[in-house]
């Protein structure tokens, strides 16, 4: 690993003591775009949520959820198997994504598409369907040396690493010791089938400034 860098959770929530509690999205709300250097798939994809949301202004749908749009939800997630509830909003605050920039589980935001606040569903999603299968080969042991330039080190910490072949992986530290720190690059719900009971609390156009970013930008609420 070439670099770490400490990763804040995007979706406005303090989480330092207990990585848990913002779960559901992380995977993929910490997801880099990738592509050429200059940037041109991530303009690509700009112009072509812009295009999206024109035409769904122009259908007069401009409150429901649809590729570009900012969406405020409530979640409860469930391991499926033993009931237990892994993850609650209601503890931390609602989740904010944009719909269509890979920031929430594809499956979730298929079934969301077209709905409007107010709507509320149980889903139900597999292993693959949901956050994959545990990789042991990311769970890492590190030298805590490599953790100089960070102010606090604990369990539950979330960074990213640069990987040698130039990709980034997040990473949640599990374990620190004197000289060595372990951390796992698996998503906390990997191997779990997992339930979503969630509820959509919102949805509005995001704005240039958010789709050029990538994330909400608490701007109009």
């Amino acid at each position: 690993m070439d670099k770490l860098e400490k990763e804040n959770c995007c979706c406005g929530h303090d989480h330092k003591h207990d990585h848990d509690e913002c779960c559901g999205g992380h995977e993929h709300h910490h997801e880099h775009h990738e592509g050429c250097c200059c940037g041109h798939d991530h303009e690509d994809k700009i112009n072509e949520l812009r295009e999206k949301l024109a035409a769904e202004r122009a259908k007069g749908n401009t409150n429901t959820v649809s590729e570009g749009k900012v969406v405020t939800v409530e979640f409860k997630v469930y391991d499926n198997d033993t009931n237990e509830l892994l993850e609650d909003t209601k503890e931390v605050g609602p989740f904010f994504y944009i719909q269509g920039m890979g920031a929430f589980v594809p499956k979730i935001e298929e079934v969301l598409t077209g709905q409007k606040a107010g709507y509320k569903d149980v889903v139900n999603l597999t292993i693959e369907e949901g956050y994959g299968e545990r990789d042991e080969e990311l769970v890492v042991e590190m030298d805590r040396k490599d953790f100089v330039e960070f102010e606090d080190i604990y369990v539950g910490l979330d960074f990213i690493a640069d990987l040698e072949d130039g990709t980034e992986q997040s990473f949640v530290i599990t374990k620190v010791e004197d000289e060595t720190v372990t951390a796992d690059g698996n998503h906390p719900f990997a191997g779990r089938n997992v339930r979503f009971e969630i509820e959509v609390l919102g949805v509005r156009e995001a704005t240039d400034k958010e789709l050029e970013f990538g994330e909400p930008l608490f701007e109009g609420f």
